[in-house]
């Protein structure tokens, strides 16, 4: 358990190491009934850059799955009200998302890339998001859409495959003419209400067909395999 713990913070402070050579250190915003929420500087930006981590009680391939299925992500997504699937194919998801504002804000849409990379070594998943433009959701009235994101997804197992180490960080422009004060005190707690949310769907939604499907597919069955102490 030791061992797995120490590998778990060397992946965290990995990604530590690269996210301050290319924009600094994170300052820490809140710790929360075990959600750590820190932000930094956006480089170019009045804009900070936000991210949450916390430990779920669930294994990666119930948490993949739960992302997996796009139309239900409005029961956890933070202010999240609409949320379809554009596209999917091997490793990658194209996702249409929109955001409740409160009056007399606008509410915010995007379309997000995500891109699934397996670390069979680390047994982590990292999902990489990004904004990207599609055909098939052309700009609305009535909204603002959000062009400018960048964040990722970071599974990295723990407990023997039972739990999780989640990070969920990213960084959006959200348009308009909201000054930055306020974009940055919405932002500080969409990691926060993300992750609660995230570790209550895994507890009411069941998805054991398509874990079984997750962890028996060639490109992730290293990193989502049972512990030989769970699987005796």
């Amino acid at each position: 358990m030791r061992g797995r713990l120490a590998a778990t913070l060397l992946i965290f402070a990995a990604w530590d190491a690269r996210a301050r050579d290319a924009h600094g250190p994170w300052e820490r915003v809140s710790d929360d009934e075990g959600i750590v929420v820190d932000r930094r500087e956006a480089p170019g930006s009045a804009l900070k850059e936000f991210r949450g981590r916390a430990l779920i009680d669930a294994p990666i391939a119930r948490l993949l799955a739960v992302l997996d299925d796009v139309a239900r992500r409005t029961e956890w997504m933070s202010r999240n009200v609409e949320s379809r699937l554009l596209e999917r194919e091997s490793g990658r998801d194209v996702v249409y998302l929109r955001t409740d504002a409160p009056w007399p804000v606008a509410d915010r849409d995007m379309v997000i890339e995500g891109r699934l990379i397996a670390d069979p070594a680390g047994h982590a998943i990292r999902i990489e998001l990004r904004g990207v433009a599609h055909p098939k959701e052309p700009p609305r009235a009535q909204t603002v859409r959000i062009t400018s994101l960048r964040g990722h997804w970071l599974l990295v197992s723990d407990r023997g495959g039972a739990a999780t180490r989640v990070e969920y960080q990213v960084f959006a422009d959200p348009g308009g003419s909201l000054p930055a004060w306020l974009s940055n005190l919405a932002s500080k707690r969409l990691p926060r209400d993300t992750l609660a949310g995230l570790r209550r769907q895994v507890k009411r939604a069941s998805y054991p067909e398509r874990e079984r499907e997750l962890v028996e597919s060639p490109d992730l069955r290293a990193v989502l395999a049972l512990e030989p102490e769970l699987a005796r």
